[in-house]
């Protein structure tokens, strides 16, 4: 699960620096979709190619995304407010990166902006890398939220327009993403049977790609009406609705388990 999780970040990060320099040397914003798109070439005819070692069955397999009934809380609770919290933060600071290194540092050079971009995703793989233990993964949900709300209050206010501040308020959005991403893949592994694993896992990608996709269109057409202080501080308020509901479910599970073990230890004595 590391693995998987730690891949799309550091993946991102290069591709950012990559196609930041690409764009900064050649003076279009064409080029890099078009390297892009070469370098997508081999690895399309690789995943086409490659011999199927799996068992092989008469039926089809048939991908699944959904939610088990053991587990519908804690997704409904925890799950997805953690993760569409972390992902439209990410994602829309992402955006604003380029443009907030160049408000802040003076350069408009797409190297600098993508370099800006793929250091947070630099940081929320490293973030990914230092969280080994698992029975933490509630708690680093929490503070996943709470790093994404700092970081764009921070962002909102006069402490975000100098380079020390910015940079501060981005490590915590990268920290952010990676702590947050990884919670809700673990948790969600763990909360699932053996048979409905990979479907409650592509129900967390979903709510991923949701808020990664559709929260920096929504935030983004907020600050065309607004200004940008005014969809980060929204995006703020949001992150605090979603650390809200997580620690309830924290709480709450914390209780239950509690009382159980309160009533087993009685009926033992």
């Amino acid at each position: 699960m590391l693995l998987v999780s730690s891949t799309a970040p550091l993946g991102t990060a290069l591709g950012l620096l990559l196609f930041g320099i690409v764009g900064a040397s050649t003076g279009s914003t064409v080029t890099p979709w078009l390297v892009y798109a070469a370098l997508m070439v081999p690895v399309v005819v690789m995943l086409t190619t490659i011999p199927d070692r799996g068992v092989r069955t008469d039926r089809r397999p048939r991908l699944t995304i959904g939610v088990p009934p053991g587990a519908r809380r804690v997704f409904v609770a925890f799950l997805t407010p953690v993760m569409f919290s972390v992902a439209v933060s990410c994602a829309f600071c992402l955006s604003l990166a380029p443009d907030l290194v160049g408000s802040a540092g003076g350069s408009t050079s797409p190297a600098v902006g993508g370099a800006a971009a793929a250091g947070i995703m630099t940081v929320s793989f490293a973030a990914q890398m230092v969280t080994r233990r698992v029975e933490m993964m509630e708690r680093l949900g929490l503070i996943a939220v709470g790093s994404a709300v700092a970081g764009c209050v921070a962002l909102a206010t006069p402490l975000g327009a100098h380079l020390v501040g910015l940079a501060a308020a981005l490590l915590l959005i990268g920290v952010s993403f990676g702590l947050g991403f990884r919670a809700v893949l673990v948790i969600g592994e763990r909360s699932s049977t053996a048979s409905s694993r990979a479907a409650t896992i592509a129900a967390c990608v979903v709510v991923q790609y949701v808020g990664a996709g559709a929260g920096p269109l929504v935030m983004g057409r907020l600050a065309d009406a607004t200004s940008v202080t005014v969809s980060l501080l929204v995006i703020a308020a949001t992150g605090v609705l979603a650390m809200s509901s997580a620690a309830w479910y924290v709480l709450s599970t914390r209780r239950v388990t509690a009382d159980r073990r309160a009533a087993a230890s009685t009926a033992a004595s």
